[in-house]
């Protein structure tokens, strides 16, 4: 691979590796393997959805790549930018993209347009994952909470319950499958 490895993921018969200033694939069927060039630093985070494939960055930007490529070093298609520090959690619904930042926001991106059409500042500090499912979004924060987010009217996402962890430390904090039981038993 030549370098550190910060995310890996899964795709059918590909396992995509993120590393500095690429995301490297590898077919596990046939061994080709490819280089997706164009992060000027670490690739934080990955999804894929569609055929597009999704890579946070250290600098703050996530770029989109067609994927399989046809061919190596492949440049990305689009990049999109709005963070002000490293993407570290990316989820995907069938319309959206959601980029989790150590910037403390979330951004919403329309998949059609790649454009960001919403951003969320609710969290008080890096915000570490991000999961989305049917009309809800789930996010995870070192300021120890989990927030559950739904669609208003005018589409717009908004804050329907908060889970606070407060007698543990912001370093160990994590989605926990006992906070997600609490919430959903609250929630359902």
């Amino acid at each position: 691979m030549g370098g550190k490895i910060s995310c890996m993921i899964t795709q059918d018969k590909w396992v995509l590796f993120g590393i500095p200033k690429s995301v490297e694939a590898w077919n596990i069927q046939t061994g080709v393997k490819l280089s997706l060039q164009g992060p000027s630093g670490l690739v934080c985070s990955m999804t894929i959805k569609d055929e597009m494939l999704f890579a946070g960055t250290g600098d703050g930007r996530i770029m989109a790549w067609e994927f399989p490529a046809k061919e190596n070093n492949l440049g990305p298609v689009a990049i999109l930018s709005g963070h002000e520090r490293q993407v570290i959690s990316l989820s995907v619904s069938a319309t959206r993209l959601y980029s989790g930042s150590l910037d403390k926001t979330i951004r919403v991106w329309d998949l059609k347009t790649l454009q960001c059409v919403q951003t969320l500042y609710e969290h008080k500090a890096a915000v570490t994952s991000v999961l989305c499912w049917d009309q809800k979004l789930l996010s995870c924060s070192l300021d120890k909470t989990i927030k559950v987010w739904s669609a208003s009217e005018s589409g717009n996402l908004q804050v329907t319950h908060t889970h606070s962890e407060e007698h543990v430390s912001s370093a160990h904090f994590r989605c926990t499958n006992y906070a997600i039981n609490v919430i959903f038993s609250k929630l359902y």
